[in-house]
């Protein structure tokens, strides 16, 4: 009986970490997407920038702040490359820098993906051992 009650108690905790896992590995998933998501729109954007060029835009300046600008120059695209660094690229830059970057990020989308579904698994498996253990009344 105290083997089967220290078997209980070790699948539960297992159980409990494979779950904290794998919600984190569903944030991070989710993250990416939302990453790549955006530099498609913005690899998108560069591509019909010349449709906006001066139009007034609504810049957002991030928390629910909007400023209206005059897009006058449409030739050169500041990307931010890390570490607090943004870099002027002409359009063709910017976009082939977007796209290598969106096609890791969907790369790491895959591998995070794949662990998830493993240890999806492993949570099943412990689900039923867990299910087929006898039950105490």
């Amino acid at each position: 009986m105290a083997d089967q009650e220290m078997n209980l108690e070790q699948l539960k905790y297992m159980q409990g970490v494979y779950g904290q896992e794998y919600e984190a590995l569903a944030a991070n998933i989710n993250s990416y997407v939302s990453l790549s998501a955006m530099m498609s729109r913005n690899i998108e954007f560069i591509e019909n920038v010349e449709r906006v060029k001066g139009s007034n835009m609504l810049l957002n300046l991030e928390a629910g702040t909007y400023m209206e600008v005059k897009a006058s120059n449409t030739d050169k695209v500041f990307t931010y490359v890390g570490f607090g660094y943004v870099v002027e690229k002409s359009k063709d830059e910017a976009k082939a820098f977007l796209e290598e970057n969106r096609k890791k990020t969907d790369e790491i989308v895959k591998k995070l993906t794949v662990d998830r579904e493993k240890i999806e698994t492993e949570l099943m498996s412990i689900e039923l051992k867990l299910n087929s253990m006898p039950r105490e009344e």
